[in-house]
């Protein structure tokens, strides 16, 4: 009677029909039939709005929004109809700490741009010094010394050890730190004679520390050519602005939150943005933060570590599949805001970047970064490029001391 190609519909009922008798197959109908019809009829205008914010996303109404620093300006284009991304900069995180001792004159040198990170000593003068331990002991990982940075004057700050470890998201375990330039903890007006561009993170919520950097920055006349903030503190933030409203700022991890918010639920095309210059995209790399979190659960083959790393890979996973949103990139920067990639150090990642159209990375590898695009994308950092000579032999033979120390270690 039917052909054999029967539709899908006459194929779901003599499925059913095969299953339920005629009134068990009546009483599910007269049940569920009512109970769709309230979700029909208040899901349409749901999705109707959301098809409209879809839309929106792309053609988003032009804001007038501070002046960047060239380095970091915008280049998203539109050539016939289609999104074109022109450039990404590369940015050293710490003045590239994967590849010379963190904040220190000699990884700052070897770069024509440097990601630096300001705090303030006993005596008020502003230093390039990031610490990840509590506060009263912040000197231990790096000098070895149980004492806090605002313990010490400035004639007084100790040394950095010989070999200090490394960034945790980095491949090995620690950095050789050689020479005077190499050990020495730097004031921030030494890197400001540099004439280099910035990306300067405050850690202190000190509004005596925002007004002295903001000097030293008007004396050496590096105001327009910096972008400055906390990443997590919407305080520092604020007192940035207070000093100097024409410095953009970089958004906070809050900021990064609520905009994630506002594009999953298709409101962010009709809501401004306002409070940041600059958003930060934290990317996730599910395997090197898994060990990052997990190596506090003991031994790799312990019940602790192994039940820590089911839910905590799933858990990373999870996010980083919610962080990477194109589209959400593409909006922000139709809309004049850069976007920015914390902290990237893998070849996917860096790969993932440039595909998004990011505007800069932040990198512990910025050589290796460099080559990589070039390699495979056929881009160059327009900062990186005007780097000396010099610091690509120095690379070369720190890495090759890494390597070296890293293979007897095993």
């Amino acid at each position: 009677m039917f052909p054999s190609s029967t539709p899908s519909a006459y194929s779901l009922t003599s499925a059913l029909s095969s299953h339920f008798s005629p009134p068990t197959l009546l009483l599910l109908t007269s049940v569920v039939c009512p109970l769709l019809w309230p979700f029909l009829f208040f899901s349409w205008p749901i999705l109707l709005f959301h098809i409209h914010s879809h839309r929106a996303l792309l053609k988003p109404t032009k804001e007038s929004r501070k002046q960047l620093p060239a380095w970091l300006q915008s280049t998203t284009t539109r050539l016939n109809g289609k999104i074109q991304h022109n450039k990404v900069t590369i940015i050293p995180h710490r003045g590239g700490s994967g590849e010379a001792p963190e904040n220190t004159l000699q990884s700052f040198r070897l770069n024509g741009l440097n990601h630096i990170d300001l705090k303030k000593t006993l005596d008020h003068h502003v230093v390039c010094f990031h610490d990840q331990e509590p506060h009263e002991r912040n000197m231990l990982k790096l000098t070895g010394r149980d004492a806090s940075l605002r313990s010490f004057d400035l004639c007084r700050l100790p040394p950095l050890m010989s070999r200090i470890p490394s960034n945790p998201l980095c491949d090995y375990g620690y950095i050789s730190c050689e020479g005077r330039e190499g050990r020495k903890i730097p004031q921030f007006t030494e890197v400001c004679s540099l004439s280099k561009p910035m990306f300067l993170e405050l850690w202190d919520d000190d509004f005596n520390l925002v007004e002295t950097v903001h000097e030293h920055l008007r004396v050496a006349n590096q105001t327009h050519n910096v972008i400055w903030g906390n990443r997590f503190s919407t305080l520092i933030q604020s007192m940035c602005q207070e000093v100097n409203s024409s410095i953009p700022v970089m958004s906070t991890a809050p900021q990064m939150f609520n905009v994630y918010v506002l594009y999953y639920l298709g409101l962010l095309p009709f809501v401004g943005i306002k409070g940041f210059d600059v958003f930060m995209v934290v990317l996730v790399n599910v395997e090197r933060w898994r060990k990052l979190f997990t190596g506090a659960f003991g031994e790799e083959d312990s019940t602790p570590y192994f039940v820590a790393d089911f839910f905590i890979s799933r858990i990373i996973t999870v996010i980083n599949y919610f962080l990477r949103a194109p589209k959400l990139f593409t909006h922000l920067k139709l809309r004049g805001i850069p976007v920015v990639g914390l902290v990237v150090n893998d070849e996917e990642d860096w790969d993932y970047c440039v595909g998004s159209g990011f505007d800069g990375i932040i990198t512990d590898y910025p050589k290796r970064c460099e080559q990589f695009l070039r390699r495979k994308r056929g881009l160059a950092s327009p900062v990186l490029q005007n780097a000396k000579s010099a610091g690509d032999d120095f690379s070369k033979q720190m890495e090759k001391r890494r390597k070296e120390a890293y293979s007897t270690k095993l």
